[in-house]
């Protein structure tokens, strides 16, 4: 069995042991287990899209009526590897910014592995204050758009009809909007839903146009990668912090713990 938590989550006691039970007893092929935000980064003007970009498992959403996996707080049994070999290393902190653990998940569930919730296996999200800070709010929509444009080209093999010409449309509706809304400046926490909103759709189209340049990565709804080229990522790097490219976000790392069999109660920090 497999386990995988973040740096910057304290598991609760019988973490390991809850999340591991199903598993051990075969009622499925992997788990996700609750997540919950820490109090001091809590504020009233989260809203249930603001959490779930948080990852808290209470917001989660589902995904062809099959609950996501979160990299937080997961596990799967060693075995589901020999359909599903390998996370996308395209995607996830360090590259697009999100969607690797989301991809192995409906990968899973496309091979027809079970996934379970299992809520008595919590952890709690520290989450850096710094990520509430409207600069991150636009750094993770650009991300999370980039994500998006990859899964739904090389996975899904889905398409953006005219996506210059919706890319256009989201920047101008992006821009009128700011001209009319009093908006918090880059670096104070919060930001607004429909500007988070435009600046992803902006973002997943002018990927779209970049991703579908070259040949699909995974057949339809593949569980196996086809080819290692890696495709250009248009704005990583960053550039100035007035811009809203900055890329300022920090990585998680997360923890990974592979048992063969007897229950632990003790995880070591990575």
């Amino acid at each position: 069995i497999i386990l995988f938590t973040d740096d910057d989550v304290t598991p609760d006691k019988n973490w390991a042991v809850d999340l591991m039970v199903p598993l051990l007893e075969g009622s499925c092929d992997a788990v996700t287990g609750q997540i919950t935000l820490a109090e001091n980064v809590t504020r009233p003007w989260l809203t249930s899209a603001h959490l779930w970009w948080l990852a808290s498992s209470d917001d989660a959403k589902s995904h062809d009526g099959v609950r996501e996996l979160i990299g937080a707080n997961m596990g799967f049994r060693r075995s589901v590897l020999d359909r599903v070999p390998a996370f996308d290393i395209e995607l996830g902190p360090g590259a697009m910014g999100f969607g690797d653990d989301t991809l192995f998940g409906w990968q899973l569930s496309e091979a027809g592995f079970r996934i379970a919730y299992v809520p008595s296996a919590g952890v709690i999200h520290h989450v850096d204050p710094i990520r509430l800070r409207r600069i991150e709010w636009l750094t993770a929509s650009r991300q999370r758009g980039r994500s998006q444009a990859y899964l739904r080209y090389h996975w899904e093999h889905s398409e953006i009809r005219f996506p210059r010409a919706r890319q256009l449309y989201y920047v101008l509706k992006l821009q009128v909007r700011r001209c009319f809304q009093q908006r918090p400046s880059l670096e104070d926490e919060g930001c607004s839903l429909w500007e988070m909103s435009y600046v992803l759709h902006s973002e997943m189209c002018k990927q779209f146009r970049l991703e579908r340049r070259g040949s699909r990565k995974y057949e339809r709804r593949g569980l196996r990668k086809l080819t290692p080229q890696k495709q250009p990522v248009e704005g990583v790097g960053g550039s100035s912090p007035g811009s809203g490219d900055g890329e300022t976000m920090q990585g998680k790392v997360p923890r990974t713990l592979s048992l063969e069999g007897s229950p632990v109660t003790h995880v070591n920090g990575g």
